[in-house]
């Protein structure tokens, strides 16, 4: 599994730097930008790495990358000390 990218505003492919603009996609990746990690509690934001989480058809489930990445490992580590 890969993460995704979400790419600054104003670069080729981020959103545009006008909020207002109405592009579909724009509209879209400001939504997954505003999605909160359900691990840190903050948002995914832009220029940032991302896992889809969770099942079903709800795209803005998403967690940060390290935020993943060091829950997972802090499983593992937690079942090597039982």
């Amino acid at each position: 599994m890969a993460a995704g990218y979400l790419h600054p505003v104003g670069t080729e492919y981020g959103p545009c730097e006008n909020e207002d603009c109405g592009h579909d996609v724009c509209v879209d990746l400001r939504k997954m930008a505003a999605c909160v990690c359900r691990i840190c509690d903050k948002p995914i934001g832009h220029d940032s790495r991302f896992y889809r989480d969770g099942e079903g058809r709800d795209w803005y489930q998403l967690v940060h990358e390290i935020c993943l990445l060091t829950e997972i490992e802090n499983e593992r580590n937690a079942r090597k000390g039982e």
